[in-house]
């Protein structure tokens, strides 16, 4: 089979794989406030697109500049509406053709088609990096476009380099400003193309001062920004770190295992089924050391945090892929890669697979689609919803803030189906009498009905 089929192969085995896992996903807590924020104060006007702040109770409270990913969440309500399987299925046609873009890219570089398949090989194993996000949309939302941006501005970077025509010059510029828009997290990209700049033989012809000049226009409007984000703009509390040592160690060890699973395994198949290869791998793993500052600084906004979000994996984890699929290597036969992908795959899915089931991930969707029912259902007349948290005692810890919708999510729940607001009040799981004015919802994961029903 030729590089460039088993390529496709590649790509349409991860599509088959998210099209397996369509039937479980749902709307989650997040989803609910972000999506039902987007949706109700954008009618009220543009301004709140460009604030770095989301309404919880009725107040606006600091969160992050993300004016791209809060127009995309109300643009996919507008088309999709509550038909969830479209909203992911886009997200992974996205992401796709980010890694057709990356195997392009390595192409280009490299001279070796096989180089832009080892890189989807890498990717499509590593369930890891891209799980989070493409099953949750309140991160994919917002790096699966960005991911896909920062490809564009790549392959435009390198061929503007190796071309000279300022056009791609300028789509990659915009591309950037682009990304931007909706993490950021995007501003690391100056480093890993600064890196691509002294690491790739074929951009390095050029004169250290040429390599500067074309990266200087993307260093003044990362400056720009910083200064606007930085200077102008509340920072999210809730998102500052504390640097103990435990937390440290924790974070970088969660953070990190699965960006170096792949480097770790193809380093061992090539030990024991082609030690020429494995010579010519480790030469030019020499010159990944550029990259080195770009994964740092990838890595330092997620340590000391006591959590780790896994969409927090796909940026980083891409673009590292990336750049260790650039290196130019000698290719051994195509049952080492068979088995680099197996092993990947198993020590990437494995781990994935029993979390979800220990957090009962995969009945997760039964909740959330009965509590979009009965809301939709529920009279116009009610004044309050009362939630009574009844924990299921095989799942411990799965309450229905966790699952389905804290108290914002479930008022942007109701205005979205409503068009009104409404309180919300969570209780436990005793059963007092309430007024005919609340809808009250009983919860024991994973299922949630009315009460007394």
């Amino acid at each position: 089979m030729s590089s460039h089929r088993s390529l496709w192969v590649c790509l349409a085995a991860l599509a088959a794989l998210y099209t397996a896992v369509l039937p479980f996903v749902f709307f989650r807590h997040d989803d609910w406030w972000i999506i039902g924020n987007s949706v109700r104060y954008l009618q009220e006007g543009w301004g709140y697109l460009w604030r770095p702040t989301l309404v919880h109770d009725g107040a606006e409270i600091a969160w992050f500049f993300r004016p791209g990913f809060k127009f995309l969440a109300a643009a996919f309500f507008g088309l999709f509406g509550y038909h969830y399987a479209l909203w992911v299925a886009t997200l992974v046609a996205l992401y796709l053709v980010t890694l057709g873009i990356g195997a392009r890219i390595c192409e280009r570089l490299t001279g070796d088609v096989r180089s832009g398949l080892w890189f989807c090989v890498a990717i499509a194993s590593s369930v890891a990096i891209h799980f989070g996000s493409l099953t949750w949309v309140g991160e994919g939302l917002m790096n699966v476009p960005q991911v896909f941006l920062l490809m564009v501005c790549t392959w435009a970077f390198v061929e503007g380099r190796l071309t000279g025509k300022a056009f791609f010059q300028r789509v990659s510029l915009a591309a950037f400003a682009a990304a931007l828009l909706f993490k950021e997290a995007a501003i690391f990209h100056l480093a890993f193309l600064g890196a691509m700049l002294f690491a790739e033989p074929r951009l390095t012809q050029l004169r250290p001062g040429k390599r500067l000049l074309a990266l200087l226009p993307f260093i003044v409007l990362g400056s720009a920004y910083l200064v606007l984000r930085l200077g102008a703009m509340p920072v999210n509390p809730s998102y500052l770190p504390v640097y103990t040592f435990a937390k440290l160690v924790r974070s970088l060890c969660i953070s990190s295992a699965p960006l170096m699973l792949p480097l770790g395994v193809w380093t061992l198949a090539l030990r024991w089924m082609d030690k020429k290869s494995l010579g010519s791998f480790l030469s030019g793993l020499k010159t990944r050391g550029w990259y080195l500052p770009f994964l740092a600084a990838s890595l330092s906004v997620y340590v000391g945090h006591g959590f780790f979000s896994p969409g927090w994996y796909l940026t980083m984890g891409t673009f590292w892929l990336l750049a260790l699929a650039f290196q130019k290597q000698r290719f051994p036969k195509p049952n080492v890669v068979g088995v680099f992908a197996a092993v990947v795959l198993l020590f990437s899915a494995v781990p994935v697979g029993v979390r979800l089931h220990a957090l009962g991930w995969f009945q997760w969707h039964h909740g959330q689609r009965a509590t979009l029912e009965l809301v939709t259902k529920a009279s116009s007349a009610y004044r309050r919803i009362q939630v009574r948290n009844c924990e299921n005692p095989l799942y411990p810890g799965m309450l229905f803030g966790r699952v389905v919708a804290h108290e914002e999510g479930l008022r942007q729940m109701w205005f979205m189906t409503h068009g009104q607001t409404i309180d919300v009040a969570f209780t436990d799981c005793a059963k007092p009498a309430v007024p005919s004015s609340d809808l009250v919802l009983e919860w024991k994961f994973p299922n949630v009905s009315l009460a007394g029903k």
